[in-house]
């Protein structure tokens, strides 16, 4: 939904490690699909600067140390700033683990880092999955639980779409 919602035809996608499904749905739609192995080899690709309909960046991002300073968010949000077309969309995909849903742990710190580079928030969508048939819920009758808590506990992704310094659909 994301490439078809964002990319055009002919446009390039850049995605922070090797996503098959994301290569599949960029190929589908006509797009040039490049993958870096680091967030710091996104500064590599000066050569399609400009010229990039969609930066997708999962995270955390699987880093050897895992733990990214500000300024090096900062420096990775800079550089996806460059790569950007006028209308290109920067998407971070936060996974849930079984101790967080990712956004706690992450999402306040990569909001201010790409608002640092002039990347705007312009959508936070939460992918929500339901129990699958036969999962454990806990008993009702020793545990109350509020229909927020219900949703919170099936969150498997929180989707950020960033763009350069303004609103877009």
């Amino acid at each position: 939904m994301i490439v078809a919602a964002f990319a055009r035809p002919d446009s390039t996608i850049v995605a922070l490690g090797h996503d098959p499904a994301l290569a599949g749905a960029a190929g589908a739609f006509g797009c040039d699909y490049r993958t870096v192995a680091t967030a710091k080899e996104l500064a590599d690709l000066g050569y399609i600067a400009g010229r990039v309909a969609l930066v997708v960046l999962p995270w955390p991002s699987g880093e050897p140390d895992g733990v990214f300073e500000l300024a090096a968010l900062q420096d990775m949000f800079a550089a996806c700033r460059t790569l950007l077309a006028r209308d290109g969309v920067t998407c971070v995909v936060l996974t849930a683990d079984r101790f967080s849903d990712g956004y706690d742990q992450h999402g306040p710190q990569l909001v201010s880092a790409a608002d640092d580079s002039d990347l705007n928030l312009i959508r936070h969508i939460l992918a929500v999955t339901e129990p699958v048939a036969g999962s454990h819920r806990p008993p009702h009758a020793t545990t109350a639980v509020s229909s927020a808590d219900h949703v919170r506990s099936h969150i498997r992704k929180h989707v950020l779409l960033f763009v350069i310094g303004g609103r877009r659909g």
